[in-house]
């Protein structure tokens, strides 16, 4: 008798905590008179993100349009975060006010996984100011214009590989742009030309790696440390990281073997040979400069000048900005083709731009690529209805109280920018599934607010590599609309699903696309001739 009243008791001390628990979660936002949907016990409002049923981005795109207020409360898991809905507290947060929401993600992460804390994104504070200032000048405009070059040479083996197919070929547009992405981002990053359309090319293995790898990226980037603590250490020691180490490793291994003679390069030989070397105590020489207009050796130099860097810091930052890079350029290539497939007034009207800029030696400057402007308007239709980013996420770091409002944001609160939701909202873009790259003329950019339209992000934190991935973006969709016309199979079935797992699209089903040579012949006479 006495041991069921025991365990009566136990079941009401149980449940007296379930409610203490639920009813301070409930009360959160709501002593903030903040806009909130209950959340459930334990799982918050992501129970349907647990169980698989959907991701975390259609999660908060459905709440955006169901609470009317410019900003609303949600739980992830036990942790309130704050999704902002307003385009002008976006401004102050990203932009304004950056300095109360400079980090993006959980502290103290460089306790679970040292790979991922070497990289910028994960990095706090004045680490990150310091780090950051050493690289940007790599992605500068006049370093891109000399690597134009070296991508436009890629976009032109990708036509050879289409055209040792067959005149009229129906081909897997996202495998092609994956493999093309690949040959840029190498160039890029590396300074090297690898074989990317050979379908035996090791380079290739590393495909399903990098997906794995933004998983992982996506669970540290919203979680808080102490779950990542307990269930992170053993996924984060995956054979997709290892691969990817392995991979930059033989990289910088082969860079060294073809620049042997290159005395400047010689210091990532000794930074190879000795994995504890400070690459700062080694003497530079002019030679290096011989090499300055080439992107992949400047990423090098940028890390190799920072003398706290080591080979573990070389690799985990030529690492992430191949991670970042791969998957959503490679993603808005696909989707933007897909488009001018469906859309053959579209794809006319770009062609028809498109020779009016090519030279008689059948090239295209940067110059004149950067200022297509009908070529820039697909471009960022694509990104507004498939933005690479569903979602951006900062970090309150001190106190924060929110203009014109009585909400202050505690020290260590989420903030997200719902960017997917922001751009599919018909209050800024109507009929939101059309796609319309008159949407970006310069009249209708001038009629809605600045901040609803966010692919790259905004303020100091926004994505380093966004001139780059435009660029490599531009020369693929010019390419291939310049010698083919491109058209949906009768099979074609592209489905664009947000990622359970990510915070980034996915681009499933039969994604054939049917490609038509163009003859040369034909084409419209170009003022450079």
């Amino acid at each position: 008798m006495l041991g069921l009243i025991f365990i009566i008791l136990i079941l009401l001390c149980l449940l007296i905590c379930v409610r203490i628990v639920e009813k301070s979660g409930t009360n959160y936002w709501r002593d903030r008179n903040v806009v909130f949907k209950k959340p459930l016990l334990f799982f918050g409002n992501i129970i349907d993100v647990i169980l698989l049923r959907k991701s975390f981005n259609s999660v908060v795109k459905e709440l955006y349009f169901e609470l009317c207020a410019p900003y609303f409360g949600i739980w992830y898991l036990g942790d309130p975060q704050l999704v902002i809905k307003s385009p002008d507290l976006i401004k102050d947060i990203l932009v304004k006010d950056f300095d109360y929401f400079q980090n993006r993600h959980v502290s103290h992460i460089e306790d679970i996984d040292k790979f991922t804390a070497r990289m910028l994104a994960f990095m706090d504070g004045s680490r990150w100011k310091q780090k950051r200032a050493t690289v940007t000048p790599v992605f500068s405009s006049n370093k891109l214009k000399c690597c134009h070059v070296h991508i436009r040479e890629i976009a032109k083996t990708m036509i050879c590989h289409i055209n040792t197919t067959k005149l009229n070929v129906q081909m897997d547009l996202k495998k092609l742009c994956k493999e093309y992405t690949i040959g840029a981002l190498s160039v890029i990053i590396f300074g090297l030309n690898i074989s990317c359309f050979n379908t035996q090319s090791p380079i290739l293995k590393i495909n399903p790696c990098l997906s794995l790898l933004d998983s992982i990226q996506f669970t540290l980037y919203f979680s808080k440390s102490y779950l990542l603590k307990v269930f992170i250490p053993k996924y984060i020691k995956c054979s997709a990281k290892q691969i990817m180490i392995e991979f930059v490793s033989d990289i910088l291994n082969k860079k060294r073997k073809l620049l042997s003679n290159n005395i400047g390069f010689n210091v990532l030989n000794s930074l190879i040979d000795d994995e504890d070397n400070n690459l700062g105590k080694f003497p530079f020489n002019k030679k290096r400069k011989l090499l300055s207009n080439n992107i992949g050796f400047n990423v090098l130099n940028s890390l190799i000048d920072d003398e706290d860097n080591n080979l573990d810091d070389v690799i985990s930052r030529l690492s992430e900005f191949f991670i970042a890079s791969y998957h959503s350029t490679s993603s808005s290539i696909s989707l933007a083709l897909y488009e001018l497939a469906l859309n053959k007034n579209i794809q006319s009207k770009l062609r028809q731009e498109i020779n009016e800029n090519f030279d008689k030696y059948d090239d295209i400057s940067y110059n004149e690529l950067i200022f297509m402007e009908y070529l820039d308007k697909i471009i960022h239709e694509t990104l507004r209805k498939y933005p690479i980013m569903s979602i951006i996420g900062r970090t309150c770091v001190r106190s924060y109280k929110m203009p014109n409002c009585a909400l202050t944001i505690e020290e260590g609160v989420r903030v997200l920018i719902p960017l997917s939701a922001l751009h599919h909202d018909p209050k800024y873009f109507p009929e939101p599934n059309l796609f319309d790259p008159e949407r970006f003329s310069k009249e209708n950019i001038r009629e809605r607010p600045a901040y609803c339209y966010l692919p790259f992000g905004a303020g100091p934190r926004q994505c380093l590599g966004e001139k780059m991935a435009l660029l490599i973006m531009k020369l693929a969709v010019v390419y291939i609309i310049r010698n083919y016309e491109i058209d949906v199979c009768e099979d074609t079935n592209i489905k664009v699903e947000a990622s359970l797992m990510d915070f980034v699209l996915d681009v499933n089903g039969n994604t054939s696309i049917r490609f038509k040579a163009i003859d040369s012949s034909t084409r419209e006479a170009t003022p450079h001739q």
